[in-house]
């Protein structure tokens, strides 16, 4: 349990949070270790991969400056109505639906609820569709068809080659180099044990070695979901422990062919956009994933987010604001960014120009408040959560990990990022409601809210070019040293 410093004062004003869903780039395979430490994305078990686009040097958007607007502050209200409000969204999201993989019924009704309740709130809402080109599991098939036909239980490896192959199975202990014949193997299926090394370098030596797919059984019971650190040229898969031991009982018995197919389709996703009283001054986005890893509830990564998300956009509805407000809750994160991607890669010059901020949330209800992100804001955002006695600290995002605010950063756009600090249980069953630390999520909000007042406070500069100039300066954050991708 984690030491509070708590301020009599009433909660107010405050934040958002985000680095994902991190996703999990490597999935280590040490047999010590859990198979793959979450995203918090980018985050990537997900394959994961952080934007690399260059950021747009010293952009100018032709704007006019827009005069002052009146301001209400916002402010927080009582913190039990405000968890209250999050608490149902969560329920709805990792229980009543479940898991939400990319492309996937379950999150096609994730985006609906969440339209719904935006709807509700007095937005503007639209559903952005695009297609991700991802794995069919149900058309991902280990069989043994020789000596006796019997199907396999797979997972895909994420970086998996796409191919249908079938071939004799060598086992190869644990994959490493010294495990594979000396003259290669030539072709055919080579079966490697989880453990010592990860699942790149496993796939990486069996490729040299002439294998045509690569299956990697469990070192404990049950199966498992793995991320490789590049794509693969070859079909790479797992099974489980007793899978795999019952192939290797098969082995002593005489030659066993095995066929495995990877197929990937385009298949349908899509980002939530809400948008508030239009105007021509500076926009402020708020973004979440509200899709999961395959298999998982999604509680933390991120049910707490996408509550979050929707607790802010409630709370800003009736606020009279100096800037234009963007809600959008993307779609297929855990793929790879892809929604994030997609929102802003099709968002027209001149609206781009005008995202001055992008405040991002993910997996806020487990450990700490970590913040990433500008310095600018991060200061602020760090000041704000001392004076409410917030427990924060200034973060960086795990190795191989990010967040949809890295798609907004590649170009230009100056963002902060909230999350936890601990990613222990995401991309894992455990990732339920009951664990959920909803203090950490209510402080989070807190913070974002009273972000959003600082920044609304800074109107004269905010909706016109003497704000926004600057703000383009900053650049991406992958170019600040020392700071975070």
């Amino acid at each position: 349990m984690r030491t509070r410093f708590k301020k009599s004062s009433a909660l107010t004003l405050a934040v958002i949070l985000s680095l994902g869903v991190v996703i999990v780039a490597g999935a280590c395979t040490d047999r010590r270790a859990p198979e793959a430490s979450p995203t918090p994305t980018g985050r990537t078990p997900t394959p994961t991969i952080a934007a690399t686009a260059t950021p747009t040097p010293q952009k100018t958007p032709a704007l006019t400056p827009t005069p002052l607007l009146p301001t209400s502050v916002p402010t927080l209200e009582s913190p039990s109505k405000v968890g209250e409000a999050a608490l149902e969204h969560m329920r709805h999201l990792a229980e009543k639906i479940g898991p939400r993989p990319s492309a996937t019924n379950g999150e096609l009704e994730a985006a609906r609820y969440i339209e719904q309740q935006l709807l509700g709130y007095g937005y503007l809402v639209k559903l952005q569709p695009f297609t991700v080109l991802a794995f069919s599991t149900d058309l991902t098939i280990s069989q043994v068809v020789s000596p006796i036909e019997d199907a396999l239980e797979a997972n895909i490896l994420v970086g998996s080659g796409e191919d249908e192959v079938q071939g004799q199975v060598h086992h190869a202990g644990l994959g490493r180099r010294e495990d594979f014949p000396s003259g290669g193997l030539q072709g055919g299926v080579t079966l490697i044990e989880r453990g010592t090394l990860l699942f790149q370098d496993k796939v990486s030596n069996a490729v040299e070695a002439g294998a045509s797919a690569v299956i990697i059984y469990n070192n404990r019971e049950g199966n498992f979901r793995g991320t490789l650190g590049k794509p693969s040229p070859v079909p790479a898969v797992s099974i489980s422990a007793a899978d795999g031991e019952r192939l290797l009982a098969l082995m002593e018995e005489g030659e066993v062919l095995i066929r495995v197919k990877v197929v990937r389709e385009d298949h349908p996703s899509r980002n939530v956009v809400a948008t508030g009283e239009v105007r021509d001054s500076g926009i402020l986005v708020f973004g979440a994933h509200y899709d999961t890893v395959p298999g998982v509830p999604g509680a933390n990564d991120n049910a707490t987010g996408t509550s979050a998300l929707l607790v802010l956009a409630e709370q800003l509805a009736e606020r009279a604001l100096p800037f234009e407000v963007r809600f959008i809750a993307f779609g297929s994160e855990e793929t790879g960014l892809e929604g994030s991607r997609y929102y802003v890669s099709h968002l027209p010059p001149e609206e781009l120009n005008r995202v001055v901020s992008m405040i991002n949330l993910d997996a806020i209800g487990s450990g700490t408040l970590n913040i990433v992100g500008d310095e600018e804001l991060v200061e602020k955002a760090l000041l704000i959560a001392e004076e409410q006695g917030t427990l924060a600290r200034e973060a960086a995002l795990p190795m191989g990990a990010s967040s949809d605010h890295a798609s907004f950063s590649a170009e230009g756009v100056r963002v902060i990022a909230f999350s936890g600090s601990d990613f222990s249980m995401i991309h894992t069953p455990r990732d339920r409601l009951e664990l959920v630390d909803f203090e950490l999520l209510e402080d989070a909000i807190g913070v974002a809210l009273a972000l959003v007042e600082e920044l609304a406070s800074e109107a004269p500069r905010f909706g016109s070019l003497e704000f926004i100039q600057p703000v383009w300066a900053y650049g991406s954050l992958r170019s600040q040293s020392g700071r975070t991708k």
